[in-house]
Protein backbone atom coordinates (compact mmCIF):
# COMPACT_ATOMS: atom_id res chain seq x y z
CA UNK A 1 0.00 0.00 0.00
CA UNK A 2 1.04 3.54 -1.24
CA UNK A 3 2.20 5.86 2.05
CA UNK A 4 1.74 9.12 0.60
CA UNK A 5 -0.58 10.73 -2.04
CA UNK A 6 1.94 12.34 -3.33
CA UNK A 7 4.75 9.78 -4.34
CA UNK A 8 5.90 9.26 -7.79
CA UNK A 9 9.27 8.02 -9.50
CA UNK A 10 10.51 11.78 -10.36
CA UNK A 11 13.44 12.60 -7.81
CA UNK A 12 11.89 14.73 -4.96
CA UNK A 13 14.25 16.22 -3.68
CA UNK A 14 16.64 17.75 -5.49
CA UNK A 15 18.51 20.22 -3.26
CA UNK A 16 19.03 20.15 0.64
CA UNK A 17 16.69 22.19 2.67
CA UNK A 18 19.53 24.24 3.63
CA UNK A 19 19.55 25.44 0.26
CA UNK A 20 15.92 26.09 -0.23
CA UNK A 21 16.49 29.05 2.68
CA UNK A 22 19.13 30.58 0.70
CA UNK A 23 17.67 30.71 -2.40
CA UNK A 24 13.78 31.06 -1.74
CA UNK A 25 14.42 34.54 -1.53
CA UNK A 26 16.22 35.01 -4.87
CA UNK A 27 13.52 33.23 -6.90
CA UNK A 28 10.88 35.13 -5.02
CA UNK A 29 12.94 38.55 -6.51
CA UNK A 30 13.48 37.32 -9.49
CA UNK A 31 9.98 36.10 -10.45
CA UNK A 32 8.53 39.18 -9.20
CA UNK A 33 8.39 41.36 -12.63
CA UNK A 34 7.11 38.28 -14.39
CA UNK A 35 4.16 37.85 -11.84
CA UNK A 36 3.13 41.41 -12.82
CA UNK A 37 2.87 40.65 -15.97
CA UNK A 38 0.77 37.60 -15.53
CA UNK A 39 -1.89 39.64 -13.25
CA UNK A 40 -1.38 42.07 -16.12
CA UNK A 41 -2.04 39.58 -18.97
CA UNK A 42 1.00 40.32 -20.87
CA UNK A 43 2.30 36.69 -20.57
CA UNK A 44 0.00 33.11 -20.31
CA UNK A 45 -0.40 31.10 -17.27
CA UNK A 46 1.92 28.44 -19.63
CA UNK A 47 4.82 30.87 -20.40
CA UNK A 48 4.91 31.97 -16.72
CA UNK A 49 5.28 28.51 -15.84
CA UNK A 50 7.75 28.41 -18.46
CA UNK A 51 9.66 31.16 -16.81
CA UNK A 52 9.28 30.00 -13.20
CA UNK A 53 11.28 26.57 -13.99
CA UNK A 54 14.09 28.54 -16.06
CA UNK A 55 14.51 30.88 -13.22
CA UNK A 56 14.73 27.82 -10.78
CA UNK A 57 17.09 26.14 -13.26
CA UNK A 58 19.35 28.75 -14.08
CA UNK A 59 19.14 30.17 -10.07
CA UNK A 60 19.82 26.25 -8.91
CA UNK A 61 22.67 25.47 -11.53
CA UNK A 62 23.76 28.76 -12.90
CA UNK A 63 26.63 26.99 -14.87
CA UNK A 64 25.06 24.11 -16.63
CA UNK A 65 21.62 24.22 -16.63
CA UNK A 66 20.70 24.15 -20.01
CA UNK A 67 21.45 20.85 -21.88
CA UNK A 68 22.17 19.72 -25.81
CA UNK A 69 20.04 20.91 -28.37
CA UNK A 70 17.65 17.64 -29.40
CA UNK A 71 16.96 16.34 -32.64
CA UNK A 72 13.65 16.05 -32.43
CA UNK A 73 11.31 19.18 -30.92
CA UNK A 74 8.60 17.90 -28.52
CA UNK A 75 6.06 19.53 -30.56
CA UNK A 76 4.86 20.94 -33.71
CA UNK A 77 4.36 24.42 -32.72
CA UNK A 78 4.60 26.26 -29.64
CA UNK A 79 2.84 29.92 -28.31
CA UNK A 80 5.57 30.94 -25.74
CA UNK A 81 6.67 34.07 -27.57
CA UNK A 82 8.81 35.96 -24.78
CA UNK A 83 12.45 36.43 -25.97
CA UNK A 84 15.52 35.79 -23.58
CA UNK A 85 16.22 39.30 -24.49
CA UNK A 86 13.22 40.25 -22.68
CA UNK A 87 13.57 38.29 -19.62
CA UNK A 88 17.60 39.56 -19.37
CA UNK A 89 15.52 43.06 -19.72
CA UNK A 90 13.29 42.12 -16.41
CA UNK A 91 16.52 41.31 -14.66
CA UNK A 92 17.37 37.90 -15.58
CA UNK A 93 21.14 37.29 -16.13
CA UNK A 94 22.27 34.42 -17.45
CA UNK A 95 26.25 32.95 -17.55
CA UNK A 96 28.46 33.92 -20.04
CA UNK A 97 28.57 30.14 -21.18
CA UNK A 98 24.90 30.26 -21.48
CA UNK A 99 24.82 33.45 -23.75
CA UNK A 100 27.07 32.19 -26.27
CA UNK A 101 25.01 29.18 -26.61
CA UNK A 102 21.31 31.19 -27.06
CA UNK A 103 20.57 34.10 -28.65
CA UNK A 104 18.75 37.17 -27.28
CA UNK A 105 15.77 36.55 -30.05
CA UNK A 106 15.87 32.74 -28.43
CA UNK A 107 12.16 32.25 -27.46
CA UNK A 108 11.35 30.30 -24.71
CA UNK A 109 8.84 28.71 -26.99
CA UNK A 110 11.98 27.21 -28.36
CA UNK A 111 14.27 26.80 -25.26
CA UNK A 112 11.19 24.43 -24.11
CA UNK A 113 11.02 22.56 -26.88
CA UNK A 114 14.10 22.32 -28.68
CA UNK A 115 16.59 21.94 -25.73
CA UNK A 116 17.10 19.15 -22.70
CA UNK A 117 17.63 20.70 -19.08
CA UNK A 118 19.58 19.48 -16.22
CA UNK A 119 17.22 17.40 -13.94
CA UNK A 120 14.32 17.93 -15.98
CA UNK A 121 12.71 15.10 -17.72
CA UNK A 122 11.12 15.88 -21.89
CA UNK A 123 8.08 15.14 -20.32
CA UNK A 124 8.19 18.29 -18.23
CA UNK A 125 9.04 20.40 -21.76
CA UNK A 126 6.32 18.40 -23.38
CA UNK A 127 3.38 19.77 -21.16
CA UNK A 128 4.81 23.25 -21.11
CA UNK A 129 4.91 23.76 -25.08
CA UNK A 130 1.55 21.41 -25.45
CA UNK A 131 0.12 23.91 -23.07
CA UNK A 132 1.21 26.48 -24.71
CA UNK A 133 -1.02 24.93 -27.58
CA UNK A 134 -3.92 24.18 -26.10
CA UNK A 135 -3.24 20.57 -26.75
CA UNK A 136 -3.10 19.80 -22.82
CA UNK A 137 -5.70 21.06 -20.51
CA UNK A 138 -3.88 22.74 -17.57
CA UNK A 139 -4.95 24.27 -14.59
CA UNK A 140 -2.07 26.41 -13.13
CA UNK A 141 -2.70 27.13 -8.97
CA UNK A 142 -0.23 28.85 -6.48
CA UNK A 143 -1.46 26.64 -3.88
CA UNK A 144 -1.59 22.80 -3.08
CA UNK A 145 -5.13 21.40 -4.41
CA UNK A 146 -6.81 18.34 -2.39
CA UNK A 147 -7.03 15.11 -3.99
CA UNK A 148 -10.67 15.47 -4.48
CA UNK A 149 -9.77 19.24 -6.05
CA UNK A 150 -7.29 17.07 -8.68
CA UNK A 151 -10.11 14.40 -9.24
CA UNK A 152 -12.74 16.75 -10.10
CA UNK A 153 -10.19 18.69 -12.49
CA UNK A 154 -9.53 15.27 -14.03
CA UNK A 155 -13.58 14.20 -14.44
CA UNK A 156 -13.31 17.06 -16.42
CA UNK A 157 -10.35 16.35 -18.87
CA UNK A 158 -7.65 19.09 -16.67
CA UNK A 159 -4.45 18.74 -14.72
CA UNK A 160 -2.96 20.83 -12.05
CA UNK A 161 0.17 22.60 -12.42
CA UNK A 162 1.16 24.22 -8.60
CA UNK A 163 3.82 26.90 -8.99
CA UNK A 164 3.89 28.02 -5.23
CA UNK A 165 5.21 31.81 -5.30
CA UNK A 166 5.67 32.92 -1.32
CA UNK A 167 9.12 32.73 0.20
CA UNK A 168 7.96 30.58 3.37
CA UNK A 169 6.52 27.98 0.98
CA UNK A 170 9.86 28.02 -1.32
CA UNK A 171 11.99 27.39 2.00
CA UNK A 172 10.72 24.10 2.43
CA UNK A 173 10.20 20.93 1.15
CA UNK A 174 6.32 20.66 -0.15
CA UNK A 175 4.43 18.64 1.82
CA UNK A 176 7.42 17.88 3.72
CA UNK A 177 8.69 15.58 0.52
CA UNK A 178 9.73 17.35 -2.79
CA UNK A 179 11.34 20.70 -3.10
CA UNK A 180 9.27 23.15 -5.01
CA UNK A 181 10.32 22.85 -8.36
CA UNK A 182 10.52 19.45 -8.44
CA UNK A 183 6.73 19.66 -7.20
CA UNK A 184 5.91 21.80 -9.78
CA UNK A 185 7.80 19.33 -12.42
CA UNK A 186 6.46 16.25 -10.86
CA UNK A 187 2.64 18.00 -11.92
CA UNK A 188 4.16 18.39 -15.53
CA UNK A 189 5.24 15.06 -15.78
CA UNK A 190 1.89 13.83 -14.45
CA UNK A 191 0.12 15.90 -16.90
CA UNK A 192 2.00 14.50 -19.51
CA UNK A 193 1.25 11.27 -18.96
CA UNK A 194 -2.23 11.75 -18.48
CA UNK A 195 -2.75 13.10 -22.13
CA UNK A 196 0.36 12.12 -24.57
CA UNK A 197 -0.47 9.12 -26.14
CA UNK A 198 -2.54 7.55 -23.48
CA UNK A 199 -4.30 4.50 -24.65
CA UNK A 200 -5.87 4.01 -21.35
CA UNK A 201 -7.06 7.88 -21.09
CA UNK A 202 -10.87 6.54 -21.64
CA UNK A 203 -11.36 4.28 -18.96
CA UNK A 204 -9.23 6.77 -16.87
CA UNK A 205 -12.04 9.47 -17.56
CA UNK A 206 -14.93 6.65 -16.41
CA UNK A 207 -13.04 5.81 -13.18
CA UNK A 208 -12.66 9.51 -12.38
CA UNK A 209 -16.33 10.07 -13.16
CA UNK A 210 -17.48 7.23 -11.19
CA UNK A 211 -15.34 7.82 -8.48
CA UNK A 212 -16.18 11.70 -8.00
CA UNK A 213 -19.99 10.09 -8.30
CA UNK A 214 -19.34 8.21 -5.54
CA UNK A 215 -17.19 10.32 -3.35
CA UNK A 216 -20.36 12.98 -4.24
CA UNK A 217 -22.88 10.34 -2.70
CA UNK A 218 -20.95 10.35 0.72
CA UNK A 219 -19.67 6.18 -0.16
CA UNK A 220 -16.61 7.28 1.35
CA UNK A 221 -17.23 10.04 3.66
CA UNK A 222 -17.04 7.60 6.74
CA UNK A 223 -14.19 5.05 5.16
CA UNK A 224 -12.01 8.16 5.01
CA UNK A 225 -10.96 8.63 9.03
CA UNK A 226 -9.06 5.80 8.44
CA UNK A 227 -5.65 7.78 8.21
CA UNK A 228 -3.83 4.41 6.06
CA UNK A 229 -6.90 4.01 3.95
CA UNK A 230 -7.49 7.88 3.18
CA UNK A 231 -3.61 7.89 2.24
CA UNK A 232 -4.23 5.27 -0.38
CA UNK A 233 -7.28 6.70 -1.78
CA UNK A 234 -5.87 9.79 -2.11
CA UNK A 235 -3.01 8.34 -4.12
CA UNK A 236 -5.68 6.09 -6.34
CA UNK A 237 -7.96 8.85 -7.06
CA UNK A 238 -5.00 11.78 -7.51
CA UNK A 239 -1.45 10.79 -8.24
CA UNK A 240 -1.41 7.39 -10.02
CA UNK A 241 -1.62 6.87 -13.87
CA UNK A 242 -2.94 3.61 -15.08
CA UNK A 243 -5.44 1.44 -16.59
CA UNK A 244 -8.56 1.94 -15.42
CA UNK A 245 -8.97 -1.74 -14.15
CA UNK A 246 -5.93 -1.41 -12.43
CA UNK A 247 -6.94 1.57 -10.37
CA UNK A 248 -9.80 -0.51 -9.67
CA UNK A 249 -7.95 -3.59 -8.52
CA UNK A 250 -6.03 -1.10 -6.23
CA UNK A 251 -9.13 0.71 -4.55
CA UNK A 252 -11.06 -2.47 -4.14
CA UNK A 253 -7.98 -3.69 -2.27
CA UNK A 254 -7.42 -1.04 -0.29
CA UNK A 255 -10.91 -1.08 0.76
CA UNK A 256 -11.30 -4.19 1.73
CA UNK A 257 -7.61 -4.44 3.16
CA UNK A 258 -8.29 -1.22 6.03
CA UNK A 259 -12.46 -1.67 7.13
CA UNK A 260 -13.46 -4.53 8.40
CA UNK A 261 -16.83 -3.41 6.84
CA UNK A 262 -14.76 -3.14 3.41
CA UNK A 263 -17.15 -5.34 1.56
CA UNK A 264 -20.37 -3.29 2.04
CA UNK A 265 -18.35 -0.28 0.97
CA UNK A 266 -17.55 -1.41 -1.64
CA UNK A 267 -21.03 -2.52 -2.80
CA UNK A 268 -22.08 0.90 -1.93
CA UNK A 269 -19.75 2.18 -4.18
CA UNK A 270 -20.47 -0.16 -7.07
CA UNK A 271 -24.37 0.17 -6.13
CA UNK A 272 -24.37 3.79 -6.99
CA UNK A 273 -22.76 3.05 -10.73
CA UNK A 274 -25.55 1.34 -12.15
CA UNK A 275 -25.04 -1.63 -14.24
CA UNK A 276 -26.20 -4.72 -15.83
CA UNK A 277 -25.43 -7.99 -13.81
CA UNK A 278 -22.66 -9.85 -15.96
CA UNK A 279 -20.67 -6.32 -15.24
CA UNK A 280 -21.34 -6.22 -11.62
CA UNK A 281 -20.59 -10.30 -11.07
CA UNK A 282 -17.07 -8.96 -13.03
CA UNK A 283 -16.48 -6.37 -10.24
CA UNK A 284 -17.20 -8.96 -7.35
CA UNK A 285 -15.28 -11.00 -8.37
CA UNK A 286 -12.51 -8.45 -9.17
CA UNK A 287 -8.86 -9.42 -7.21
CA UNK A 288 -10.51 -13.23 -6.12
CA UNK A 289 -9.94 -16.63 -7.35
CA UNK A 290 -13.41 -16.01 -9.10
CA UNK A 291 -12.39 -13.74 -11.63
CA UNK A 292 -12.54 -14.69 -15.34
CA UNK A 293 -9.59 -12.99 -17.30
CA UNK A 294 -9.88 -11.54 -20.03
CA UNK A 295 -13.79 -11.84 -20.30
CA UNK A 296 -14.23 -10.05 -16.78
CA UNK A 297 -11.16 -7.42 -17.39
CA UNK A 298 -13.21 -6.40 -20.67
CA UNK A 299 -16.22 -5.72 -19.42
CA UNK A 300 -14.91 -3.56 -16.10
CA UNK A 301 -12.86 -1.54 -19.30
CA UNK A 302 -15.79 -1.56 -21.41
CA UNK A 303 -17.80 -0.21 -18.59
CA UNK A 304 -15.89 2.61 -17.69
CA UNK A 305 -15.03 3.45 -21.17
CA UNK A 306 -18.79 4.12 -21.80
CA UNK A 307 -19.21 5.80 -18.26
Amino acid sequence: MRSSSRAGRFKKKLVSEENLLSEAPVIVGKLAPFLERRTQGKISEAEFTAIYLVIYLSTRFPFHWLGARQETPVAEAHVLPITLGEMREAGIHFEESINRKLSPQTSLGELFNTYAFKSTPRSVNRSIVQWSNNKYSLVSMNRIPTPLEVLDQQRQSKRCVTTLLKESQLSRYVLGERDPMSFTMHDLIHADHFFFDNHCYKGQMGFYKALWKASSEKVFETALNHEAFRNEFEYVIADMNAYCVHLMKCLKSAILHYHENGHLIFKHMVDSWEMDLLTRAAFDNLNTEKFKSPEETLLIQAFFDNY
